[in-house]
């Protein structure tokens, strides 16, 4: 059974249209997620090194590390689209990377504008030698890790999307990682009754 950590922004970066944070929104999300048991909150603030939370993460038995966030640009230009990272040394990482994009994506209705939108923690992040913190330290203690930026924050199209569909959000999150707990046989046996309720 996958157990998840999840590590929202620690940043005090302001929205562009709220009166909010980029911390206080993804604590948000964060805590519609979280269910104490599979669905871990953070309780930890991270520390310079980025240790903390990977190594709460590992002391209490989670298998994946997720860390949520908001993008941001310069101030009201049209950047749009959710981006994650993830290790490149994990498959399974990227396989998840992958997924959040794409359902958040395909959630929002303000197309994505970005070129590429799953990318490598180390060389496709701003520090390409050691690697973003909440990749690269969960990674280093057996965690499969995944940092999620949701959309930007710095777009007051896309500030406001945010701000009004948290629940949403969080759902579409929690269900690519529900999916990732799925076996083949249960997969098949979901597609069968979606079958077997079209046709009866």
């Amino acid at each position: 059974m996958n157990k998840y950590y999840l590590a929202y922004a620690n940043h005090d970066n302001k929205w562009v249209k709220y009166n909010i944070t980029e911390k206080q929104y993804c604590k948000e999300i964060v805590t519609i997620i979280a269910d104490g048991n599979n669905y871990i909150k953070a309780s930890v603030e991270n520390n310079n090194d980025y240790s903390g939370r990977p190594e709460e993460a590992k002391k209490l038995g989670c298998t994946h590390y997720i860390a949520i966030h908001t993008n941001a640009f310069e101030e009201e230009k049209k950047c749009t689209g959710c981006v994650c990272y993830y290790h490149p040394k994990s498959s399974e990482s990227k396989k998840l990377a992958e997924k959040i994009v794409k359902t958040l994506d395909n959630l929002c209705d303000i197309k994505s504008n970005r070129s590429k939108s799953v990318l490598d923690g180390f060389s496709e992040s701003n520090y390409p030698v050691v690697g973003l913190g909440e990749i690269r330290e969960p990674y280093e203690l057996g965690l499969i890790p995944v940092l999620v930026e949701i959309n930007f924050h710095s777009y007051t199209p896309t500030a406001k999307y945010m701000y009004n569909n948290k629940e949403r959000i969080a759902g579409a999150i929690k269900c690519c990682l529900k999916t990732e707990e799925k076996s083949f046989n249960e997969t098949i046996l979901e597609m069968l009754n979606k079958i077997y309720d079209c046709v009866k």
